[in-house]
């Protein structure tokens, strides 16, 4: 029979055992993790950069956020797709589409009753920018049409 002492012995083997497996898997999973970090950061830079609107729309659909919120902050992302953000479940993402004066002002109106406050806020101060953007385009001096210029040239060069 097992003295107490063998019995202790045994256990803390055991015990030592299962925190060597315990270890194996956690550096297996900080690994799997550091992948999948660096592919999100990647991932996270073409979405900042491209211009393609066809890759834009698959990255939208991307698992990650960060990825999905650098397509909202991308002023080349077409507006079907900016309005599919503007539903994304995650805060972030619904915040980036807020922020992009490019996006559509039916998601911006929709963000504005958005159940995080700062979503809203944000598609409020967002939407008052393209508001006076646009009257200060319309209050612009109107030039005087090419087609004059052109034609005032064409007599100078005729005299």
């Amino acid at each position: 029979m097992f003295s107490t002492l063998q019995a202790q012995a045994l256990g803390q083997l055991a015990l030592a055992e299962k925190l060597e497996e315990f270890t194996a898997l956690k550096e297996k999973l900080v690994a799997m993790r550091c992948r999948e970090t660096k592919r999100d950061g990647i991932l996270v830079r073409v979405a900042e950069i491209v211009r393609s609107q066809k890759l834009l729309a698959l990255l939208a659909h991307d698992r990650s956020f960060a990825v999905r919120a650098a397509v909202a902050e991308n002023h080349m992302t077409p507006m079907e797709v900016m309005l599919v953000l503007a539903n994304d479940p995650h805060p972030d993402v619904r915040y980036s589409v807020a922020d992009n004066h490019t996006s559509p002002l039916a998601a911006l109106n929709l963000l504005l009753d958005d159940p995080n406050p700062y979503v809203a806020d944000r598609a409020k101060r967002t939407l008052a920018r393209v508001v006076q953007r646009t009257a200060e385009v319309i209050r612009m001096p109107s030039r005087e049409p090419r087609s004059r210029k052109r034609q005032s040239h064409f007599r100078s060069a005729q005299l």
